[in-house]
């Protein structure tokens, strides 16, 4: 049975190893898009309440991460 994606803000945070205020401010930010990356159902009562598709969340971060990494780079050649 293939496991499920989709996790509460305390559980995707530490599986992504960064802060839920972090994945609260890449909420909202709109770095994030709601049923892509996370989701609120009829139970969401709070940021805390919204589940975070981890695989997808990890590939954003992931991709943020090389993008950062690149305008370092052309910053520190065009020096």
């Amino acid at each position: 049975m293939a496991s499920n994606p989709w996790t509460p803000a305390h559980r995707a945070a530490r599986q992504l190893d960064i802060s839920r205020e972090e994945l609260h401010r890449l909420r909202d930010t709109d770095a994030c898009k709601l049923g892509h990356h996370y989701g609120a159902g009829s139970l969401t009562r709070s940021k805390d309440s919204y589940y975070w598709h981890v695989p997808r969340m990890k590939q954003l971060l992931s991709t943020q991460k090389q993008a950062s990494c690149l305008a370092l780079n052309s910053q520190m050649f065009a020096a």
